[in-house]
């Protein structure tokens, strides 16, 4: 293991000590990554994000690192998925030192891991209400995209969630629907998977990424562009991300919301390229 880097590992019974910069001041980075029997889904995807997050934070935490943490994870038997399946989050934060805000001059990466059974899937011909949240989501230039461990427009948000609702929806200052709390949200129109620009969402999400490259053998094409309420309501609504895939929505706010048989079919089609069937 890398000297630099301090391993903290949840099976371990490990813990985190209360002066980390993440705790303190959410100067960390993390993935949910979801654990298939080939192992990391989408595992490219979430590397390069949570190396780009560690960069752009300044902490020494780099493609070597990763690399070794894998083969840590793996030997401890982390990254096997028995059963019904299980997902990792693995956090990277700053470690400890420093004064105040300011980082020690030369910062210790803390690695933390830790597994979880997956949440519940949505059963056959239940309903995937979605409620439009009064939280906006604001996010900050310096770290636009980026995967931070400081989420309080979701947490705030999610706190607006009602027991049966599967997820909420985020609008920028504007009005205009960005994403869920933990998804990215899309629309299909035609031939073409509408999402919002990546430049005003809070987290470039990996299956937003991904999504692009398979969409060309169903003869569409994945487009930035901006969505409104009645665009939805009259075409659908799409929820992703690399733990649950592609889910159609069925209602907004009590009310119903189409889904036609092309989104019926790229729901499908999403779960059998990720090999979650």
């Amino acid at each position: 293991m890398t000297r630099g880097i301090e391993w903290v590992w949840a099976d371990n019974g490990d813990s985190v000590p209360p002066d980390d910069r993440g705790l303190a001041y959410g100067q960390g980075v993390f993935e949910t990554m979801r654990l298939e029997p080939e192992g990391l889904l989408l595992e490219q995807y979430h590397r390069e994000r949570l190396l780009h997050g560690c960069h752009a934070l300044g902490i020494p935490f780099h493609s070597d690192g990763f690399a070794q943490w894998r083969a840590a994870a793996s030997q401890r038997g982390l990254l096997d998925a028995p059963g019904a399946g299980r997902f990792l989050k693995l956090t990277v934060t700053a470690g400890s030192g420093g004064r105040g805000y300011r980082m020690p001059p030369a910062p210790r990466a803390r690695v933390i891991t830790a597994t979880a059974p997956l949440p519940q899937s949505p059963l056959p011909g239940e309903p995937i209400r979605v409620r439009g949240c009064r939280q906006c989501v604001q996010p900050r230039v310096e770290r636009q995209g980026l995967k931070t461990l400081d989420r309080l427009d979701q947490v705030l948000a999610s706190m607006e969630l009602a027991s049966d609702d599967f997820e909420g929806l985020m609008n920028d200052s504007n009005g205009y629907p960005l994403e869920g709390t933990r998804s990215n949200i899309f629309v299909l129109m035609g031939d073409t998977l509408v999402t919002p620009p990546a430049e005003r969402v809070a987290v470039h999400g990996t299956l937003r990424r991904w999504l692009g490259v398979p969409l060309p053998e169903l003869g569409l094409r994945l487009v930035e562009g901006d969505l409104t309420r009645a665009i939805i309501q009259k075409n659908g609504l799409m929820l992703g991300n690399s733990v649950m895939g592609l889910v159609n929505a069925t209602v907004l706010d009590d009310h119903p919301l189409p889904v036609t048989d092309d989104a019926a079919r790229l729901q499908e089609s999403v779960i059998n390229w990720l090999g979650l069937a």
